[in-house]
């Protein structure tokens, strides 16, 4: 699953070269990241991350990337995700400003196919968190389908 999602995430950049690209990540340097071109959606957390939208980790497979807040909620609720201990809101985010993005969390890696497929709604919303571009769909979880009925996301 990790070669998936590293391919998955190379065939982004690939498929929409105006808006996204991959780089080395600028938090861990061993990983290799999705960066938007632009950030017109969020200046403070594309500033935050220097416009990068996720890294996978080669060892295991999760991801860190940043989500807007109301994902951020879904995403910990649903099970597929942890908030980074380094991202918070509130009087001493200024203090960690420069560390992580408010809506930086960690989603636990794919175990198989489906299980990829949800991880990379999770990455789309992402995408257009930080740069603003839907790749074709919404915006946020809920309007790739996470919320109304819909339970195929609440697997974990």
């Amino acid at each position: 699953m990790r070669r998936a999602l590293t391919t998955a995430l190379h065939n982004l950049a690939k498929h929409h070269p105006s808006a996204l690209y991959t780089a080395t990540s600028h938090f861990e340097k061993h990983s290799t990241a999705l960066f938007a071109r632009c950030s017109p959606s969020n200046s403070s957390s594309s500033s935050a991350s220097g416009n990068e939208i996720c890294h996978a980790h080669p060892s295991d497979g999760s991801l860190h990337l940043t989500l807007h807040p109301a994902d951020v909620a879904i995403a910990i609720e649903r099970g597929w995700a942890q908030r980074h201990p380094l991202a918070r809101d509130g009087s001493s985010w200024w203090l960690l400003r420069r560390c992580v993005p408010a809506g930086f969390v960690m989603v636990y890696a794919p175990r198989d196919g489906h299980e990829l497929r949800c991880v990379l709604e999770i990455v789309r919303a992402a995408v257009w968190w930080v740069s603003g571009d839907g790749m074709g769909g919404g915006g946020t979880v809920v309007d790739f389908g996470w919320v109304g009925g819909v339970d195929e996301f609440s697997l974990r």
